[in-house]
């Protein structure tokens, strides 16, 4: 809810004032959602960029084995699951959802 909702003033008597102490509050409201989205999806655009290298085993030692792999994407998708998984209850631990 907003703070204009939980006045009893009609809004002719609001001071302008009041819109300028709220603002920030609503920005950092904002920005905490945009952080939690963010902080979501940098483990997975990372994951995502490894697997996007068109790399293949047999050039290189150094490769993912797990492209030629038969279970090797649906493991990179479990990976994914849980990293997701994992940040979400972490931020349930530590009470920011």
């Amino acid at each position: 809810m907003d703070y204009f909702d939980k006045t009893n003033h009609p809004p002719a008597t609001r001071s302008p004032g009041d819109l300028l102490v709220f603002t920030p509050y609503r920005f950092c409201e904002i920005v905490w959602v945009l952080t939690m989205i963010a902080t979501n999806f940098i483990p997975l655009t990372f994951i995502v960029g490894l697997y996007g290298m068109n790399v293949e085993h047999e050039q290189s030692p150094w490769a993912m084995s797990e492209l030629g792999w038969y279970y090797g994407y649906p493991l990179v998708w479990s990976l994914k699951i849980i990293i997701v998984l994992g940040i979400l209850v972490y931020f349930k631990h530590k009470h920011w959802l």
